[in-house]
């Protein structure tokens, strides 16, 4: 679904942004805002995005196909989306890659494991892609990014 106007309020003015798959829901895109109010209490708002259809990469031997994965990012206090939420607009499409066992020698030997997200922004026939969050965790941990089933 193309981006709208309050799509990309939300994405700039929110605290944080959590891309989440499901193999059997596909990703969603929540983008969550926090305030502090002395007088009325903490609160929090929520909106909801559309995505296109996510795109997975597996390297090296896969052990199954991805069934979760989840990305969360301090929208606040994170230059890189700060560059990626100025420069959408309206109609832009986005689209989730998910790199599953991107995994270097080095890290294989180690005993870890690295997944990485991408975000591809489509606008027309035009395709930017922005390294957004990489996880490495040691092999088999509970704390991937990429499940897989």
């Amino acid at each position: 679904m193309p981006l709208t106007t309050d799509d990309i309020k939300a994405l700039r003015q929110a605290t944080s942004v959590t891309f989440h798959f499901l193999t059997d829901e596909g990703t969603t895109v929540t983008a969550r805002r926090d305030t502090k109010d002395s007088v009325f209490g903490d609160s929090t708002a929520e909106r909801h995005l559309d995505t296109e259809k996510a795109a997975f990469t597996l390297h090296g031997p896969s052990k199954g196909k991805p069934a979760k994965a989840v990305c969360s990012i301090n929208a606040q206090h994170n230059e890189l989306w700060n560059t990626v939420v100025t420069d959408l607009r309206v109609g832009d499409k986005l689209t989730p890659l998910w790199v599953a066992n991107n995994d270097t020698e080095v890290l294989k030997e180690a005993g870890l494991h690295n997944d990485e997200f991408y975000l591809n922004v489509n606008r027309g026939d035009k395709t930017k892609t922005y390294w957004l969050d990489a996880r490495i965790t040691p092999d088999g941990s509970t704390a991937a990014m990429i499940d897989l089933a």
